[in-house]
């Protein structure tokens, strides 16, 4: 019995022992289990800009139409324009090519072309049969008057058919202040070249000397074509103004409705943001420079060193798109922002045309280039137009 009751009491010694620390255990906190999140990698410039780049691409599956006016509105122009080019007279560097070549007038020729008849008086004064033998075969035409009132009232009657002009040999200019002397009298519209040819026949009949003279102008500087080139300088001009402010919706309509904000606040750089947006618009661009210069150099042969032409309508672009970006960091809206950009470059363009035609009209020669240089730098500096 004492074995017995000496085995229970271990016995229960030790269960009572397990059973305090099951207690003991069970009144330990449970342990929180631990979240376990990947380590973030940031992105690189090129990796933005490519993602920059494919977004753009995405938008523009859904919203084409301004890209599709962008590209048309400066092609249809270029394409229209070239009509002015008919014709046009390519200008050259001989001298020739830059100057008129005016006509020579003689008594030939405006007896064939005008037919000679001069009125001389009096009779008593002038004799047909007195005239130099070079001027003989014209007899027929000289119409002799009376006196000096038959004179004024034969040219008032037939102004238009006296040519180059009529004699009065017996002129007294005393009542008109005037010493006696020969009354000559010519047409006056035209040129001088009518009085030349009426004071070369009273000198030839006076000295009874055949005088063979003729007249002609110098010859004056001589653009060909002036109005048709201006007209497409203007129209191209004002359409490769105007496209590039559709390349200005965008980056405002993104701005206005806080995407930007979005994108800066998930870390996004601005360096690929405006160089994926830059390189997305340069392709546009690329394909209006591209189509507008094939269409202006293959329909006329007209243009001095044409690829350079497509060289500097892309450039044109490219520098107009960045200022498209610049204005639409403060625009209030998308349609301030096309207007600002579309509408400043047009009148930027056109106080340049004006300024250019003032230059080469009143600009001294020697200093004409310089004034063009200063000009073309000064506003080169506020807009690409």
């Amino acid at each position: 019995m004492e074995e017995i009751s000496g085995f229970s009491s271990k016995t229960a010694s030790r269960s009572g022992e397990k059973a305090s620390t099951m207690v003991q255990q069970s009144e330990k906190p449970p342990q929180a289990k631990t979240l376990e999140i990947d380590t973030g990698r940031g992105s690189s410039l090129p990796m933005q800009t490519w993602i920059l780049l494919r977004k753009r691409l995405l938008i523009l599956t859904r919203n084409w139409l301004p890209y599709f006016c962008a590209v048309v509105i400066p092609i249809a122009t270029a394409g229209l324009t070239t009509m002015f080019l008919s014709g046009f007279a390519r200008l050259l560097c001989s001298r020739g090519e830059l100057a008129n070549n005016p006509r020579v007038l003689s008594l030939a020729t405006l007896e064939a072309f005008w037919g000679i008849l001069v009125p001389v008086g009096p009779p008593a004064d002038f004799q047909p049969s007195s005239l130099p033998a070079g001027y003989s075969r014209f007899a027929n035409r000289i119409k002799l008057q009376g006196s000096l009132e038959d004179f004024d009232n034969y040219i008032a009657d037939n102004f238009r058919d006296v040519v180059p002009g009529g004699l009065y040999l017996d002129y007294n200019g005393e009542a008109a202040g005037l010493n006696p002397a020969p009354l000559l009298a010519y047409r006056i519209n035209g040129n001088l070249g009518y009085a030349a040819l009426a004071k070369n026949v009273m000198d030839s009949y006076l000295l009874n000397t055949t005088i063979n003279a003729d007249f002609s102008t110098f010859a004056l500087p001589f653009v060909g074509s002036t109005g048709d080139s201006l007209q497409l300088v203007i129209y191209t001009g004002l359409a490769m103004s105007a496209y590039v402010g559709f390349f200005a919706l965008y980056p405002t309509f993104e701005r206005r409705s806080n995407i930007r904000a979005l994108h800066y606040s998930n870390g996004l750089r601005p360096a690929p943001l405006w160089l994926a947006y830059g390189l997305f618009d340069a392709f546009f661009v690329a394909i209006v420079a591209i189509i507008a210069t094939s269409l202006l150099t293959s329909m006329a042969d007209v243009w001095f060193a044409p690829n350079y032409l497509g060289v500097v309508l892309f450039l044109f672009g490219i520098a107009s798109t960045y200022l498209a970006y610049v204005i639409s960091l403060f625009a209030a809206s998308q349609l301030a922002a096309f207007a600002f950009v579309a509408g400043g470059q047009a009148i930027f363009l056109l106080i340049y045309f004006l300024l250019y035609l003032v230059l080469i009209t009143f600009a001294d020669a020697e200093s004409l280039q310089s004034n063009l240089s200063t000009l073309q730098y000064t506003l080169g500096l506020i807009s690409p137009s």
